[in-house]
C-alpha cells in the first residue's frame, strides 16, 4: 500500500512540474528585437524600427 502512495506521490510531483514548465514557458516569451552591436547608423535604424513595430509585425504573420 505505501509503495503505491509513493509512486501516486512521485507522478503527481512530476505531473506539476512539468505543468509549470509549460505555462511558464508561454508565459514569458519575449522576442529579442534589438541589437546594440549594430555598426552602422543604418543597422541601428533597421534595428530601431523593428522593435519599435514588433507587436504589429508579430500580429500580422500570427494572422497570415
Amino acid at each position: 500500500m505505501k509503495k503505491y502512495r509513493f509512486i501516486t506521490a512521485c507522478l503527481l510531483i512530476l505531473l506539476a512540474f512539468l505543468l509549470f514548465n509549460i505555462f511558464n514557458r508561454n508565459r514569458n516569451s519575449t522576442i529579442e528585437t534589438f541589437n546594440a552591436d549594430a555598426a552602422t547608423k543604418e543597422e541601428i535604424t533597421d534595428e530601431l524600427v523593428i522593435a519599435l513595430f514588433i507587436e504589429e509585425i508579430t500580429n500580422a504573420v500570427t494572422n497570415f
